[in-house]
């Protein structure tokens, strides 16, 4: 308790000491801001990346693909083998008894983007068979395709960064494509895809078969686990697997999130330990300046451990609003503003997201640095002893 009343009577005078030399506290203030600042950038990316994963796909629908593929895009199967996936026991019914399947074809274009470089976008052919599965608030269109017709559906989002998208009509794959509507997917993935009349983008694939995956939509929702014991018990889908639709998606973009994270965690060291020199030296400079004062607490009988205590907190807090105040600035500027970054085989565009997981691990490195910063000079100051600190 001796100990706990020395250090609220230190911090009351170390907060007064700020205010008389507020340029001590500023050159502190400097590098938890630039930190703190950058690490909420930096973690914003994965934390919206990760936002427009867990919005795509329905927990009913399942994926099958080919077992060797990486993705949908790079995946084939036959008319044979979804012919078979049709009659499975766990595949959904619908009102007049045909299965619900919607067998999807996938391509990639390169589109000029808005600030004239190329970018990659994903082209999803689908029919009437997709729209079926589909929940009406997981996906809405303006307008669906009228069947043979070169057409496509995207979204704002898309059109943003790709303004010929805004037109009624744009070349694509060498063609003219009229623009059916718009679609919203919830700030999913599928925000980030051209959705294509099927027939009309297989004709300009010279692929009049293909199929690339087929979306399945479950008897019942616990039925996946069954749907993959029976595929897996048929020879004729060795070559097929299959997953949640979910899932699926979880894993694709997953790599990609823990990849920017791990760019975001290499930068906050390297950032980290700038300002942990950065504060270390201005602490140094602080406390060289204190040292007679703080001498003269000691021999006043103030505790050491409840100066070096003292001044922990001091920086922890000057650190904890500095990175408060940055983190808010940072979130007025950036939160929900549009991002591109690319994925295997696509570009994915989501929004900056600086939620509370955010906030809370840039508080939390900001206590680290707090630490790291302060700890040799308060050592060089209490190891010098009593009779160095007062020594002028």
């Amino acid at each position: 308790m001796r100990t706990t009343g020395q250090v609220r009577q230190l911090l009351i005078l170390l907060f007064s000491m700020h205010r008389s030399r507020p340029y001590d506290a500023l050159m502190i203030v400097t590098g938890f801001a630039l930190a703190a600042a950058t690490l909420t950038v930096m973690l914003s990316i994965p934390a919206g990346i990760d936002r427009i994963t867990r919005q795509t796909g329905q927990s009913d629908i399942a994926l099958a693909m080919a077992a060797n593929a990486v993705d949908e895009s790079s995946s084939s199967l036959t008319q044979e083998q979804v012919a078979q996936l049709s009659h499975l026991p766990q595949v959904a019914l619908s009102a007049d008894g045909q299965p619900q399947i919607a067998p999807q074809f996938l391509a990639t274009a390169r589109l000029p983007g808005a600030d004239g470089q190329q970018g990659t976008v994903q082209l999803r052919g689908i029919d009437s068979r997709t729209w079926s599965l589909l929940d009406d608030e997981v996906v809405h269109a303006t307008a669906r395709f009228e069947p043979g017709q070169r057409q496509w559906l995207g979204s704002a989002t898309l059109a943003t960064q790709y303004p010929m998208l805004s037109d009624t009509a744009a070349e694509l794959l060498g063609s003219t494509w009229g623009r059916a509507g718009l679609m919203e997917a919830g700030g999913s993935i599928w925000e980030s895809e051209l959705w294509l009349e099927q027939s009309a983008l297989r004709a300009a694939m010279n692929r009049p078969s293909g199929v690339s995956s087929v979306w399945i939509k479950l008897k019942a929702p616990g039925a996946l686990d069954e749907l993959i014991s029976a595929a897996q018990a048929d020879p004729r889908l060795e070559g097929v697997r299959i997953m949640g639709q979910m899932d699926y998606y979880q894993q694709q973009m997953g790599f990609l999130t823990r990849l920017v994270t791990a760019a975001a965690l290499g930068v906050s060291l390297l950032l980290g330990a700038g300002a942990a020199l950065a504060i270390t030296t201005a602490l140094d400079m602080v406390l060289d300046k204190r040292r007679h004062q703080l001498a003269t607490l000691w021999a006043l009988g103030f505790n050491p451990k409840a100066i070096a205590l003292a001044v922990l907190v001091d920086v922890a807090t000057i650190g904890l609003l500095t990175s408060l105040a940055a983190t808010a600035l940072v979130r007025a500027v950036l939160d929900g503003a549009g991002f591109g970054t690319s994925g295997a085989s696509q570009a994915v565009y989501a929004k900056f997201v600086i939620d509370s997981g955010v906030v809370a691990a840039v508080l939390a490195y900001t206590v680290l640095l707090a630490l790291l910063g302060a700890a040799l000079p308060l050592h060089r100051t209490i190891s010098g002893g009593l009779a160095h600190g007062l020594k002028r």
